[in-house]
């Protein structure tokens, strides 16, 4: 039995077990076979185990600059990295970030190119069980995009909060996602019942399930905004609540950009010790 030292970290978190879930394991190397028995373990997006670098294992979901925010918490509260310039192996490739002062985690991702393609408003709200009057009159100023970035965002206004809740995602919306090229549908609405935030999201995947937060969507939200000029020239940001209809509240800042700048913060949810049996992937089975 071997005993290992474990935090969850709440990335993106509004308050204490919201966000999204990454464990840390401090201080071990674990086999990949390990990693995903933790994350089943824990129900969390992924698992990074750090010792002389980090390793980074997605469960549920993809996990890049998520990954970066909670290996930063977890070795930023033990003082065991300084403030500056970091970087993390994923694998979706190195995420550089920058760890401020007060713990707050950034990162300026890759340039965020859009389409416009026609009729998305209509396939959208059908696949979402919306009707598409929701979508049209937001749309007419600011109309769905797709951003490449990061697998693919679909990005796309509804006009009030209680229509981004009804929204519920079935078959369709993969069909629809996949047709174009697209991981992720990233909703929202300017009609945001959460103080201090500007937007209210909420994203989906490809399969259908809805998650708490997305840096990656987060990112295409604030391109698809900058590039559609909705801000005043003199704004340059916002802050993106999201999570409330799983009950893991979140928050975070992008930049308006075409390169957009997140921040985000990470709040430790559990720090404690975990057991695992013996690693078996080595065994040799004889008949």
């Amino acid at each position: 039995m071997n005993t290992v030292q474990l935090v969850q970290i709440d990335v993106f978190a509004d308050e204490p077990l919201g966000g999204v879930p990454v464990a840390v394991v401090l201080d071990a190397e674990l086999s990949e076979r390990q990693c995903r028995r933790v994350g089943a373990e824990l129900g969390v997006a992924g698992v990074v185990t750090h010792q002389a670098a980090s390793r980074v294992v997605p469960v549920r979901e993809h996990i890049g600059i998520e990954a970066a925010v909670a290996t930063a918490t977890a070795l930023f509260q033990r003082d065991r990295i300084p403030p500056g310039e970091h970087s993390i192996e994923t694998p979706s490739g190195k995420q550089s970030f920058e760890l401020a002062t007060d713990g707050a985690v950034s990162n300026v991702g890759p340039r965020h190119a859009l389409e416009y393609p026609t009729g998305l408003i209509e396939r959208t709200a059908t696949a979402l069980g919306l009707d598409p009057a929701t979508l049209k009159d937001v749309g007419a100023d600011l109309p769905p995009g797709i951003v490449e970035a990061a697998g693919g965002t679909l990005s796309v206004a509804v006009n009030f909060f209680q229509h981004l809740s009804g929204a519920s995602a079935g078959p369709l919306l993969g069909e629809l996602l996949e047709s174009i090229g697209a991981k992720r549908l990233c909703l929202f609405t300017f009609d945001t019942p959460d103080r201090g935030a500007d937007v209210h999201a909420r994203v989906f995947t490809q399969n259908g399930t809805a998650v708490s937060a997305s840096a990656a969507a987060a990112a295409a939200c604030g391109a698809h905004l900058a590039d559609a000029a909705v801000f005043d020239p003199g704004r340059t940001s916002v802050v993106i609540a999201s999570g409330s209809a799983v009950d893991r509240p979140a928050r975070l800042t992008t930049t308006l950009d075409a390169q957009p700048r997140l921040t985000g913060r990470g709040l430790t949810g559990i720090d404690g010790t975990l057991s695992l049996p013996p690693d078996d992937d080595d065994e040799i089975l004889e008949a």
